[in-house]
């Protein structure tokens, strides 16, 4: 504002009180030193003056993932870690069985990399939609279907607006529940070493700082062709470009496929529908949320899914069928094996219930096979090392170390 208002000395001596107060913070130890500004994050907080909406910008998503832990992740009542499992998603089983359980659900999770998982009873759901009666019958448009050109109208005909609080306002259409939800947060070692082996360059602000910190300070809002998204991600369809291969792009793709591979797997376990489940990603803190969509009913599905799924001889065959070899090949084979892509036969899901309509999905992040599609920048015949397999040297070094 001071600057704004040409009063460079009041916003310079604005600026120093600041810096004092954050210094005397630091120094009696409430602010970690993990936490410090840089450059480059101003920048990317001065940017977003107009881009604040934008649902895969970092900076949002660390807010968004700020505030579901606070609601929702530390409250004990809402929250059930699955490494510590307890009812209604344990079933009968002796002390013995709970323990050998326990023990295979922690291994399996750590073959996939998964530092963080947990059944959420009650996660907020809020979907909303305007409501239309009918399409107009213009403008039109001309689309060649089988052949021939056919006309089609593309206008909605919305309802007629309500009278409320003195004024006509658009009704919007509105649900709210309170439905049940995987939370899963991935083991950062194990994706800076998966980024390492694929050769994808990032800088950390400072040495103490978390991967979260080097994607936000990477991503440009305003510059999808250096590192950031555009509103429906077209550059990653048929317009790539080298700038494609980046931190953001590659984390966005493991989550968002692991987030993928997983409601395939809790639809195989427990025969709900695909499109009953979706997603939200949480970038920069390497987490993802599986839950069951807003419109349809939640009676503990997940829970009974979980429970019916878990035993002592497997763990768990939710997270057991997303290492199984069969799982992690496509049914069409050539395009996911060949091209580093994805289809229905292998981890689409309806583009109603995915958050970037199945773009950025292919399933050689997780088992290492021809690289991404959009991937312009390395030879079309250079592969990638899948996730799974560098979480396994992980653990192997790691227990040879020890």
């Amino acid at each position: 504002m001071m600057r704004g208002m040409k009063r460079e000395d009041l916003a310079e001596a604005s600026v120093k009180a600041r810096q004092d107060q954050l210094d005397r913070w630091r120094t009696e130890g409430l602010i970690p030193d993990v936490y410090q500004r840089t450059p480059a994050l101003d920048y990317a907080v001065d940017i977003r003056a107009e881009q604040w909406d934008r649902k895969f910008d970092p900076i949002r998503q660390a807010v968004e993932h700020k505030t579901l832990e606070i609601d929702v992740l530390n409250d004990a009542d809402k929250v059930i870690n699955v490494r510590e499992p307890k009812d209604p998603i344990l079933p009968d089983m002796g002390p013995e069985e709970v323990e050998a359980t326990k023990s295979r659900v922690s291994n399996v999770l750590s073959m996939l990399g998964i530092e963080d998982m947990r059944l959420v009873r009650k996660f907020p759901v809020c979907e909303f939609t305007f409501g239309y009666s009918r399409v107009e019958s213009g403008p039109r448009v001309s689309r060649d279907k089988t052949g021939e050109m056919w006309e089609m109208p593309v206008k909605l005909n919305l309802f007629p607006r309500a009278y409320f609080h003195e004024e006509h306002v658009q009704p919007i259409y509105v649900m709210k529940q309170d439905n049940e939800a995987f939370y899963v947060r991935l083991d950062e070692n194990c994706v800076r070493a998966w980024l390492d082996a694929n050769g994808i360059a990032y800088d950390l602000p400072a040495p103490t700082s978390r991967l979260g910190a080097a994607i936000i300070d990477g991503y440009h809002t305003t510059k999808p062709e250096g590192g950031g998204f555009s509103s429906w991600l077209d550059e990653y369809r048929g317009n790539a470009t080298p700038e494609s291969r980046n931190l953001c792009s590659y984390v966005y793709t493991l989550l968002h496929t692991m987030a993928h591979q997983m409601m395939h797997s809790v639809a195989q376990v427990s025969g709900l529908e695909l499109g009953s489940l979706t997603e939200h990603i949480f970038l920069p803190d390497l987490a993802f949320v599986v839950y069951r969509r807003g419109t349809t009913m939640d009676l503990g599905y997940l829970s009974s899914a979980w429970r019916m799924a878990t035993n002592s001889t497997d763990g768990n065959l939710v997270l057991s069928s997303m290492l199984d070899p069969t799982s992690l090949r496509c049914g069409s084979g050539a395009l996911c094996d060949e091209r580093g892509g994805a289809c229905p036969d292998c981890i689409l899901i309806p583009e109603v219930c995915c958050i970037s309509r199945n773009n950025l999905l292919s399933r050689s992040v997780l088992r290492g096979m021809a690289k991404p599609h959009w991937d312009v920048a390395i030879p079309r015949d250079q592969t990638i090392e899948g996730y799974f397999e560098i979480v396994r040297r992980t653990r192997r070094a790691a227990r040879e170390a020890a």
